[in-house]
């Protein structure tokens, strides 16, 4: 089967003005591959978001559409390729976006953490949020940095597809990559680019509202909406036990965070992986509660998309020839023994009911009168004494039988 990119390149060389979405491809192929590098320096405790990344995006695209790859119109590829390499590129940082740590916004995202005892964060967004976060001496910095990264991270990686928007939209001004563009090709298309790029990581509500058919370069037409959806299944999609980079992970070392060891873990725990144009199939073994749950959900997750996208599919699909999705195989996610799951996407819990032993502390609701509370003092103190000659006649007790005549002179 031949791959998207020389379809692609074939198809442009059919007609003079598809020639330059081939030229304009690969000096961006290039650009982009360089500038998704520079995202580990904020996100080292990440699965990998560069080149490889996107690579795998097309190889499972070309994995469910197989020979129909060929029924996508040229400006359509273009889209795709693009939109690959560009959809995660808002997770590189600029200058310009670590001003937005005095912004009002980023104070209530460190309240957020500060309020959430669970967030693994919780600490040190405090310490930062009462001045304390003070970059200490030794060893101990370093742990130091990679925290303060952490935060931002999480910070940022909520707002990546809306800066993939941007950055793609003023490549030069926002980040300082310098995409060759002119009159040649419409700005248009850049745009829908940009729109595409921001429907990953949008509701898909939102990707419903990307056009259904644009009119493309030369006679070609394109189709965001369609090409939307096949990057958000690409992408999530992406599931492979090598999506962790060794080095980063020990870049990282004892600092990261432990939601990022458990979509390792999740990773490594994908025992049969099938995607092609007939079937997508997907059986994991979790080696811990922790691993199963966010498994769980993550596969949830695919199932959602997955019908939301079938559910839609005369309206995202351009034509007939293109088909449809290949048949979803419902994902089996278990867990290994001794673990036992009563609750399908739960893991082993014991909780108690936070009021009610609250109440309990403060003595509320113990008493229904007043007389309660003298019963309670006279049980007391029997019980008191009761264990009082328990211990000053316990050797002499030892031996007696409980229905032995001395253990009934001794009591009467």
């Amino acid at each position: 089967m031949l791959s998207l990119e020389s379809i692609f390149e074939k198809k442009c060389y059919e007609h003079d003005s598809l020639r330059l979405l081939s030229s304009q491809w690969h000096f961006d192929k290039e650009l982009l591959s360089k500038a998704l590098q520079d995202i580990v320096v904020f996100f080292p405790h990440y699965s990998r978001h560069d080149a490889s990344h996107s690579k795998q995006i097309i190889t499972n695209i070309e994995r469910i559409l197989s020979d129909r790859l060929i029924n996508l119109t040229a400006t359509d590829m273009w889209l795709l390729l693009e939109a690959a390499y560009s959809h995660d590129l808002g997770m590189v940082i600029t200058q310009r976006q670590i001003n937005d740590i005095d912004s009002d916004e980023f104070e209530s995202y460190l309240e957020s953490h500060v309020n959430d005892i669970d967030s693994e964060f919780h600490l040190f967004a405090k310490d930062w949020v009462e001045e304390k976060a003070l970059l200490p001496k030794g060893k101990s910095s370093y742990l130091f940095i990679n925290k303060y990264k952490q935060v931002l991270a999480e910070w940022y990686r909520q707002k990546h597809a809306n800066n993939s928007s941007k950055y793609i939209r003023n490549p030069v001004s926002e980040i300082g990559l310098n995409s060759p563009r002119n009159e040649l090709l419409p700005k248009r298309l850049f745009n829908t680019l940009a729109d595409i790029c921001e429907a990953h990581g949008k509701n898909f509500s939102d990707v419903l509202d990307l056009p259904h058919t644009e009119a493309g370069v030369g006679v070609d037409d394109c189709h965001p909406r369609y090409i939307a959806c096949l990057l958000r299944m690409g992408d999530i999609l992406d599931i492979d036990d090598n999506r962790f980079c060794p080095v980063m992970m020990n870049i990282s070392g004892d600092s990261i965070p432990r939601s990022s060891l458990h979509h390792f873990e999740k990773h490594q725990s994908i025992k049969h992986l099938r995607i092609d144009s007939e079937r997508i199939k997907i059986e994991v073994e979790c080696e811990n509660p922790d691993v199963y749950e966010i498994t769980y959900d993550w596969f949830k997750w695919v199932e959602k998309e997955y019908y939301l996208q079938s559910q839609y599919w005369p309206k995202i699909v351009p034509n007939k020839d293109l088909g449809k999705l290949p048949s979803l195989s419902t994902p089996i996610v278990r867990i290994k023994k001794p673990y036992l799951i009563l609750k399908d996407g739960v893991k082993p819990s014991f909780e108690l009911n936070k009021n009610k032993i609250l109440s309990m502390l403060r003595s509320a609701g113990l008493y229904n009168n007043k007389m309660d509370s003298i019963r309670e003092v006279l049980q007391n103190s029997v019980d008191s004494v009761l264990i009082s000659m328990w211990y000053r006649d316990k050797k002499s007790l030892e031996s007696v039988e409980p229905f032995s005549k001395d253990f009934y002179d001794y009591t009467s």
